[in-house]
C-alpha cells in the first residue's frame, strides 16, 4: 500500500505558487489574486506580505533616496531582498526595529508583559527577555519563548 502511495505521488511536484497563494493570499496585507507568491517571504528574515513590502519600501526609499526601489511592482526589486545581501540584512534590520509584540494576554498570559515592546526591547530584557516559560493548557504543556511573539 505504501508503496502505491509513493508512486502516485513520486511524479507530482509541489507547486510553490499555489501554495504561497493558499497559505498567504489574503493575510498580511495581501489581496489575492498572486499576492501570496508575489510577496512571499524574502530576505534574512523572510519579509513577507505586502503590507511588510509597503513599510520596508518607505523605509528603504527614504534611507536610501539615490537608490529607490519598487518592492511593490517591481519583480527584479522583489528579487534583491534574496539577492542583494544589503537589502536582504536591511530589511530584517527593519523588522526588528519595527514589530511590536501583540500577544493577546488572555492567550498569552505568559508574555503579557511585553505587549506593545518592539523586538529588540524584548532581546534587550534581561529580567524577562529569551526566557522559555512553560504553562499547562489543559493535559498539554505549551512551551514559549518570549521574544519571538509579534504580530
Amino acid at each position: 500500500m505504501a508503496n502505491h502511495i509513493v508512486g502516485k505521488r513520486a511524479n507530482k511536484n509541489a507547486n510553490p505558487i499555489e501554495i504561497a497563494n493558499k497559505a498567504y493570499g489574503t493575510r498580511l496585507g495581501n489581496q489575492g489574486g498572486g499576492d501570496g507568491y508575489k510577496f512571499r517571504g524574502r530576505g534574512v528574515i523572510q519579509l513577507t506580505g505586502r503590507s511588510n513590502y509597503t513599510r520596508f519600501q518607505s523605509y528603504y526609499n527614504k534611507h536610501y533616496p539615490n537608490d529607490t526601489k519598487d518592492f511593490l511592482n517591481n519583480e527584479e526589486h522583489r528579487k534583491e531582498l534574496t539577492t542583494n545581501g544589503k537589502i536582504a540584512l536591511l530589511s530584517a534590520v527593519w523588522f526588528w526595529n519595527d514589530k511590536k509584540c501583540s500577544a493577546d494576554a488572555k492567550n498569552y498570559p505568559e508574555i503579557s508583559i511585553f505587549r506593545g515592546k518592539h523586538l529588540y526591547e524584548i532581546a534587550n530584557d534581561e529580567t524577562n527577555g529569551n526566557v522559555a516559560t512553560t504553562r499547562k493548557a489543559g493535559k498539554k504543556e505549551i512551551h514559549t519563548i518570549k521574544s519571538v511573539f509579534s504580530h
